[in-house]
């Protein structure tokens, strides 16, 4: 299951990525991503809860290394990357950070999605 919004008034997009995401759900999932940093201006913030995703296999990697190249094109600001406590999680965690890599992308990791709000708020 994946959710996308972008919050206008706070130039911010939330993506939740829970469970296991195939490759056509997660070709929906960027698409959806995508348009939805339309709506936003350049210096925006992404807050992406990660918190309840299963590992994904190359494919799904490899979308998510193009999603991380849209944010940057599209003048990300920065990126708060919720990742609780659980192992599956863990796991998830690595992924997303091994994608970063890949793309210099950089995110900061928190416990739950207010955590990352009042990171993001300044408080």
């Amino acid at each position: 299951m994946y959710q996308s919004r972008a919050d206008i008034d706070q130039n911010r997009l939330y993506v939740t990525l829970k469970g296991r995401i195939a490759s056509e759900e997660s070709k929906q999932a960027a698409s959806q991503v995508i348009a939805d940093l339309k709506k936003l201006k350049p210096g925006f913030d992404v807050i992406t809860d990660i918190s309840e995703f299963e590992p994904a296999t190359q494919k799904e990697v490899d979308i998510l290394v193009q999603v991380h190249k849209v944010l940057i094109e599209s003048g990300v600001n920065r990126i708060a990357r919720v990742v609780g406590r659980e192992i599956k999680a863990t796991v998830g965690k690595i992924q997303f950070e091994r994608a970063s890599k890949l793309t210099k992308v950089v995110a900061e990791n928190f416990d739950s999605v207010e955590d990352a709000d009042r990171y993001l708020d300044g408080k």
